[in-house]
C-alpha cells in the first residue's frame, strides 16, 4: 500500500525553478486513479468483444441452419434447352445460355380456388379438375385439352411469371398462346414452355391464373379467335422477330402475334385491349 503524506501548501507562492518536493506523492496519488480507471475499461473493453463474438457466433449458427435447409429443397430437373424469354431478334428456337436451378414449386395434392361470396364470411373449395370435369359430364361434351393437376400447376405458373400484372385477358392471352403451340406441335404443355423458351420462373399461381387457364384449356374460351402463339413486353425489350410475324393485339403491356402463314381469324388485326 502506497502511504499518501499530507502537504500542506506553502503560503509563499513557489518559485518556477524551485525543487518541489511534493511531486512524487501526488504523482502517486495520480498514477494510482489512473491505473485504475485504465483496468476497468480494459475490463469493459473484454467484456464488449466477448458480447460481439458471441453475437457473431448466434448469427453463424443462424446462417448455417438455414443454408442446410434451403439446400434440402427439391430442385427443378434442366433439360437441355432451357426456357428464356426472348429478348432479341433471334428465333425463339435459337439456342440458349445456361440458366441457374431454380426450386421447384411444391405442388398441391389437389388444386383448390377458394370463392367467396358477396356478403359471405366463409370462402368454398372448388377443385378445378373436377369442376371441369362435371361440366363436360353435364353438357355432353368433352375438355377442349384434358390437363393432368402437375401441366395444370405449371401452366398456371407460367402465366403468373409472364402476366400476373396484367388483366384477366392478359392472362388467359398467355394460355391461349401455350394452347396454340400444343395443338399446333402435337406436344404436352411441359414441353411446349421448355421449346418456346418461357420464363424460368415459376412462382405459386394467383386464383386468377389459374382460372385462365381453366377457361382456355377446360372450357374453350379465347381472347381473340386469332391463333396467337407469340408475344413480348416491349417496355422491357425489343424483338424484331416477334414483329415479323402477323400482329394480332395488345394486352396490357404485351404484344401477341399469330405465326406467319398460319390460317387467318375472324378478328380485325390491331385491336388494343387495355383493360
Amino acid at each position: 500500500m502506497i502511504e499518501i503524506l499530507e502537504v500542506k501548501e506553502s503560503a509563499r507562492p513557489a518559485q518556477s525553478n524551485a525543487f518541489k518536493d511534493i511531486s512524487e506523492p501526488t504523482t502517486q496519488r495520480k498514477s494510482t486513479t489512473i491505473i485504475a480507471r485504465k483496468q476497468s475499461r480494459r475490463k469493459a473493453i473484454i467484456r464488449r468483444r466477448k458480447l460481439m463474438a458471441a453475437g457473431a457466433s448466434a448469427l453463424l449458427v443462424i446462417i448455417a441452419v438455414t443454408v442446410v435447409v434451403a439446400r434440402q429443397r427439391p430442385k427443378e430437373v434442366q433439360d437441355e434447352q432451357h426456357p428464356v424469354v426472348i429478348t432479341s431478334d433471334a428465333s425463339p428456337f435459337s439456342s440458349s445460355p445456361e440458366l441457374e436451378e431454380e426450386a421447384e414449386p411444391i405442388q398441391p395434392e389437389a388444386i383448390l380456388v377458394y370463392f367467396q361470396a358477396a356478403g359471405a364470411e366463409e370462402t368454398t373449395a372448388v377443385d378445378l379438375q373436377e369442376l371441369a370435369s362435371s361440366w363436360a359430364a353435364e353438357y355432353g361434351t368433352t375438355l377442349r385439352y384434358e390437363l393432368t393437376d402437375a401441366e395444370r400447376w405449371e401452366i398456371a405458373s407460367v402465366v403468373e411469371a409472364e402476366a400476373g400484372a396484367e388483366c384477366f385477358a392478359g392472362k388467359e392471352a398467355v394460355a391461349q398462346c401455350i394452347l396454340q403451340a400444343c395443338e399446333d406441335d402435337g406436344i404436352r404443355p411441359t414441353e411446349a414452355v421448355q421449346k418456346y423458351r418461357y420464363t424460368k420462373r415459376r412462382p405459386e399461381p394467383s386464383k386468377e391464373s389459374l382460372l385462365a387457364v381453366s377457361a382456355i384449356f377446360d372450357f374453350g374460351w379465347a381472347v381473340t379467335s386469332e391463333p396467337i402463339k407469340y408475344f413480348y413486353a416491349p417496355d422491357r425489350t425489343t424483338s424484331n422477330w416477334h414483329e415479323s410475324q402477323i400482329y394480332v393485339v395488345t394486352i396490357g403491356g404485351h404484344r401477341f402475334f399469330r405465326e406467319e402463314g398460319s390460317a387467318d381469324g375472324n378478328t380485325i388485326h390491331g385491336q388494343d385491349v387495355s383493360d
